[in-house]
């Protein structure tokens, strides 16, 4: 009887080990792989964020207000109302509604660099330390931390 329960834990482990991955992972295979980044690992570039805060003020801050604090209009974009809103998502979450909503007027006119260069200006207003390029790759292993 004993063989036939080590036998039965064994096909459990494999199980999991083999087809189960992502669950113990809570589903992010970036996770279970461990290759997930935070943003103060340094994902952007200063002329990134530098591009994305003039096109912030053209585009965004009529909503969003000059400090990002959000208005009656549009939510904030910093602080930590921002950051308990996103905590946990990949960062190619937010950049995807950003594309598909935004500017409120006419989503998804602006370029995919424009929009990675908006992304990485919020996450510098957020207090994360610039670092490397922003890429459409890298959005998908950055998690978005409640706490900075």
């Amino acid at each position: 009887m004993k063989s036939v329960k080590t036998s039965c834990l064994l096909c459990v482990a494999t199980l999991l080990l083999t087809s189960g991955g992502v669950v113990l992972a809570h589903g992010n295979p970036s996770t279970f792989r461990g290759q997930t980044r935070l943003p103060s690992d340094g994902v952007y570039l200063e002329a990134q964020a530098s591009r994305g805060e003039s096109l912030y003020r053209t585009s965004c801050e009529a909503c969003h207000s000059p400090t990002l604090s959000g208005s009656d209009l549009a939510p904030p974009l910093q602080g930590q109302p921002f950051l308990e809103a996103w905590d946990g998502e990949v960062l190619t979450e937010l950049m995807l509604l950003v594309q598909e909503t935004m500017p409120e007027d006419a989503p998804g006119k602006l370029s995919e660099e424009n929009y990675r260069d908006l992304l990485a200006f919020i996450l510098a207003s957020n207090g994360f330390p610039p670092g490397e390029e922003l890429t459409m790759d890298s959005m998908e292993e950055i998690v978005i931390p409640a706490d900075r």
